[in-house]
Parts: structure tokens; sequence; C-alpha cells
């Protein structure tokens, strides 16, 4: 479990985030295809972006701005 320090840590490295609600009819296929889709493109977390699961959305944190409106422009 990351300790308060460390999310402060991943919010200065990655601070643009994008957000991405849960929606009625979300299958688990969509959500699968959105995460294969962004480590093709960016590689693993913790380099070029950052994501977390919430209970109304998944949130995913970007270091470079093209990057955030990348993945914006495909997946919002």
């Amino acid at each position: 479990m990351a300790t308060g320090s460390e999310t402060k840590t991943s919010v200065v490295k990655h601070p643009y985030m994008v957000t991405i609600p849960w929606r009625q009819g979300d299958t688990i296929e969509s959500w699968d295809q959105t995460c294969a889709w962004v480590v093709e493109q960016f590689g693993l977390p913790g380099d070029r972006f950052m994501f977390n699961a919430g209970a109304n959305d998944m949130v995913f944190c970007f270091r470079e701005h093209q990057d955030a409106v990348f993945f914006s422009l495909r997946w919002l």
C-alpha cells in the first residue's frame, strides 16, 4: 500500500490526469481493451503513466501533457 508521501511523489511525477467514469453497459472486455491499449502505447505503469481504479471511475495520470491528450482523444 502506498504511503502519503509516495502518493504525493507520484502526483508530482505524473501531473496530467484523465478520468474515465464507469458507465452503464461497460464490460470487462471493454476495460481490458483500454488497459491493453495504454500499456501498448506507453509501456508498463510507473514511467510514463500511473492509474488508479476507484468506485466510480478509473484515473490515468501521465508524466507528459501530450500523452494525456493522446489518451483522451482515444478513450473519451
